[in-house]
């Protein structure tokens, strides 16, 4: 009863800090990427407001952005659409979510989505980590993934990517708890979750992956509760990630080619050799550079030894396939800049759990 209590009082405590924190930064260093001109308008169109209107006034207030100072991204700010437009079309959540808030806050609807996600990752990395260790070390590590400055970039900026997080958070404790309970409720809480995330950003090949190795370490262990949890937690991330190809399609974005050629025309490294080499050096480039920023973070040393201790458990295996879906983010994204965005961010909670799988093991060795 004592433990319940102090988890409660950490998790108020959480909520607290971090929002005071989140919203000090975001006051302070509120990111106006240049993305957040795209959700700007969208946010606004949602809202009720005509096209044209929603992107005169989000000219005016983007003009003096750092996007609007910047040779690269300048010119899409005066273009009939902005750049991948149609791509980020079915981004559906975060525009729409600021367009509630709209009418009170304006443009600032837009990072106030981003404050409230990063409070709401925060105690939802709380609850995941007190499954594996006590609630003092799952609050510190809590705070700690506020503290990582990628994190703080995200949480204060106009972007899907914290909403996204959340979402993502949510789905990743659905699927552990439901590998290890089989119970239906966790079951749906994970379809709301990784519908909404899938929703915000198409990245529902996350918990495909983790399906995937799920599904492996059963048949390997021959336990049919984990082929069981699999297929049922696969099927979802599959239909998503159908569902995901599916409204690109009808907004008629740009496929992976063509954004990769994009992009190429206007790289200056590889821009004349075959596609093939340029594209698999910025895939390399942007698996090292991943793999750079999370060992500054020094937690890779402690937690994947732990996780691979677990490697034939149901979380231990989630855990695998989300680390294993690394590569298929750079291979979608090979954006070197993106790297810690689109790589890292999704993978702290991974890290995390290894940590405190470390140290709920270092606690029962010393009790």
């Amino acid at each position: 009863m004592r433990i319940v209590r102090r988890s409660i009082l950490y998790g108020v405590l959480l909520i607290l800090l971090t929002s005071i924190f989140i919203g000090r930064l975001t006051q302070a260093k509120p990111n106006w990427s240049f993305d957040g001109y795209t959700y700007a308008i969208m946010m606004q169109m949602d809202a009720g407001v005509p096209y044209a209107q929603a992107r005169r006034v989000s000219q005016r207030f983007y003009a003096g952005k750092p996007p609007a100072s910047d040779s690269e991204t300048a010119p899409y700010l005066k273009t009939a659409y902005p750049q991948y437009w149609q791509l980020f079309a079915p981004r559906l959540l975060y525009p729409r979510i600021a367009s509630w808030l709209w009418p009170r806050y304006g443009m600032q609807a837009l990072l106030l989505v981003s404050e409230a996600s990063l409070v709401g990752c925060v105690l939802l990395l709380f609850l995941l980590l007190l499954e594996y260790t006590g609630p003092e070390a799952a609050a510190l590590l809590a705070l700690g993934f506020a503290l990582v400055p990628e994190v703080q970039l995200l949480a204060s900026g106009a972007l899907t990517d914290m909403l996204a997080t959340f979402f993502w958070f949510g789905a990743l404790w659905s699927m552990l708890r439901y590998a290890t309970t089989a119970r239906v409720p966790w079951l749906l809480g994970y379809t709301a979750f990784a519908t909404l995330m899938s929703l915000t950003r198409p990245i529902a090949y996350i918990p495909l992956a983790c399906a995937a190795v799920l599904l492996l370490a059963g048949l390997l262990r021959q336990n049919a509760r984990f082929v069981a949890a699999a297929l049922a937690l696969g099927a979802i991330a599959l239909a998503l990630c159908v569902l995901g190809l599916v409204l690109e399609a009808r907004a008629g974005g740009p496929g992976l080619i063509a954004i990769m050629q994009g992009l190429r025309a206007g790289s200056r490294y590889l821009s004349h050799g075959p596609f093939a080499i340029w594209y698999v050096a910025r895939v390399i480039a942007v698996l090292a550079t991943f793999a750079a920023a999370s060992l500054a973070l020094l937690a890779p040393v402690v937690a994947v030894p732990a996780l691979w201790r677990r490697r034939m458990d149901a979380d231990g295996a989630l855990c695998a396939g989300a680390m294993l879906s690394a590569l298929l983010t750079a291979l979608v994204d090979p954006i070197v800049g993106d790297a810690t965005r689109v790589v890292l961010v999704p993978l702290l909670p991974v890290l995390c759990i290894g940590l405190a799988m470390a140290i709920g093991k270092a606690r029962v060795a010393a009790a």
